[in-house]
């Protein structure tokens, strides 16, 4: 019976460890998109008269994009070194921060 629980709890964990960067993935863009929806939707509705719902998606696209043309151009390896050693130091946002990196890579 021993034995049992043991293997249920290690099964948990590795779920648990496959599942929460997903899901804190997930849980990021919806909310990230939806943020940019709500800080654009009323200024763009004053200039065009109809409501275009999901405009957040496409707006955070080019936000992401332009996000990705700067590290990509502009910001030097050096500096993105400095950022993940920094991250590296706190506990929790380690452990998110690597593992929705390497999910990603």
């Amino acid at each position: 019976m021993d034995k049992v629980f043991r293997r249920a709890v290690s099964n948990f964990l590795q779920g648990l460890l496959f599942i929460t960067p997903i899901a804190v993935t997930v849980y990021v863009v919806v909310w990230f998109v939806g943020h940019i929806d709500g800080i654009f939707n009323p200024w763009l509705e004053d200039m065009i008269p109809v409501h275009i719902p999901g405009i957040g998606i496409l707006i955070s696209f080019v936000f992401l994009a332009l996000i990705g043309y700067l590290v990509s151009n502009l910001i030097s390896i050096s500096a993105i070194g400095w950022f993940e050693r920094w991250m590296n130091r706190a506990p929790l946002i380690k452990v998110i921060y690597f593992s929705v990196k390497d999910i990603l890579n």
